[in-house]
């Protein structure tokens, strides 16, 4: 017997808190960021992220740090025509890394951006779940398949689907706008900030209540002799 479950509404902790100079980071450029493994970057989406990153004065992009794929990532920014510098202190540098961080400290490492982009064919997924968790608001532009779709359905269970775009040219239009109007940005952050104690994302014990709920369905199907179907659990009890 096949029995699918659907819960429909869903998740977490952070402390300590750090300063961009600590991470390296220019503490008056616009920071974009991607948090994503190395191996998931295409070059689509660093076309686009380019795009951002000259429409948008004195910003720059932070990816994670992969030691040895840096030079290989800082030269495809460059053919893109972006000064990069090897150089961090150069105040024209438009490409950071930033280590991972310990389980306890990566999510305020990562609150010390400004906008998370995130990739089109295969999303965040933990870390979309991240940069809400620390209060920074995203873009996503979703694919057809599940991985792709991820950041999508994360966005609108905290309670944002403004954040999702349906094309390459409203994702940029999209972070350059939300960037441009400090007032406009100051006020999504703090609904971000604000959003996490009471949204369906991080209602960990709705979420609980839901799973148990589908639980008992199944067991109720599966003792009648019911036909394997979905199961939608779509209300908390």
């Amino acid at each position: 017997m096949l029995i699918t479950l659907f819960l429909i509404k869903l998740f977490y902790p952070i402390k300590e808190s750090f300063t961009r100079e600590q991470l390296k980071l220019p503490k008056d450029k616009i920071l974009f960021c991607n948090h994503a493994g190395a191996a998931r970057l295409d070059p689509i989406a660093l076309d686009y992220w380019s795009q951002i990153l000259k429409k948008v004065n004195n910003s720059a992009l932070v990816l994670k740090n992969f030691p040895e794929r840096t030079e290989n990532m800082k030269n495809e920014f460059r053919k893109r025509g972006l000064y990069v510098s090897d150089d961090n202190e150069d105040p024209l540098n438009t490409l950071y890394f930033m280590g991972g961080g310990s389980q306890s400290d990566h999510i305020p490492q990562k609150s010390t951006c400004n906008v998370y982009l995130d990739l089109h064919w295969y999303n965040g997924h933990s870390t979309t779940g991240d940069m809400f968790w620390a209060g920074v608001p995203l873009i996503t532009y979703p694919s057809q398949s599940m991985a792709g779709r991820a950041a999508a359905s994360f966005s609108i269970a905290a309670g944002f689907p403004e954040m999702v775009v349906n094309s390459w040219e409203e994702y940029v239009d999209r972070a350059v706008s939300l960037v441009s109007d400090p007032a406009r940005y100051k006020g999504l952050r703090k609904r971000v900030e604000d959003s996490r104690m009471v949204c369906p994302l991080f209602d960990i014990e709705g979420w609980v209540k839901n799973l148990e709920r589908g639980y008992k369905e199944m067991m109720s199907i599966y003792k009648s002799g019911g036909h394997p179907r979905n199961i939608v659990v779509n209300e908390l009890i």
